[in-house]
């Protein structure tokens, strides 16, 4: 296959593409493995450490985002709402978190009208780290975690959602026209 025909994720992967690369068109800000990394680490961290006595709570600010990002859904005018929804880099769940806090103005689900929310990350073990513990208001939606690479192909059939979330976590994606492109059909 020649260079110009790999998508641009596995263009920068390669050491040997970026040394010799004559087209400049994408650039590969981040290294996505030393992130999933991170993130792991960062999920196994507050596993280690969330029941200590000298914990602090630094996801304030990560529910905050999401619960702003969701209150905006209530504003849009949809009879049937959002049933079924997609959260790209969803991390522990933040944003089903904010869809269970409340009911939907019309209808069914939670806020949005979101009654199922399928949540993707890159990170396995930031997925799952909240995975067991009660979330109120899970009656009003439910969710289905998957583990994939953002900035690959979406596992999903062009049509499949209502809507498309994310709450912090594009700006780590290195081909991000490729991904709206995925999000879009």
């Amino acid at each position: 296959m020649t260079r110009h025909l790999l998508p641009a994720a596995a263009r920068c992967r390669s050491r040997w593409t970026r040394l010799l690369s004559i087209d400049t068109s994408t650039s590969c800000a981040f290294d996505r493995d030393q992130k999933k990394k991170q993130r792991n680490n960062a999920a196994r961290a507050h596993l280690a450490w969330k029941d200590t006595d000298d914990a602090v709570d630094y996801n304030y600010f990560r529910q905050e985002m999401a619960y702003r990002l969701v209150d905006r859904l209530d504003d849009i005018k949809r009879d049937e709402g959002f049933p079924l929804a997609l959260d790209i880099g969803a991390g522990p769940g933040y944003i089903h978190q904010a869809i269970c806090s409340d009911d939907a103005f019309v209808g069914q689900g939670g806020i949005g009208g979101v009654r199922k929310l399928v949540q993707i990350d890159s990170s396995d073990v930031l997925l799952h780290r909240d995975e067991y513990e009660q979330i109120k208001g899970s009656h009003r939606c439910d969710t289905y975690r998957l583990h994939a690479d953002e900035e690959g192909k979406l596992p999903f059939p062009d049509g499949t959602f209502d809507l498309v979330l994310s709450s912090q976590a594009m700006h780590w994606v290195n081909d991000l026209p490729g991904l709206f492109k995925e999000v879009k059909v």
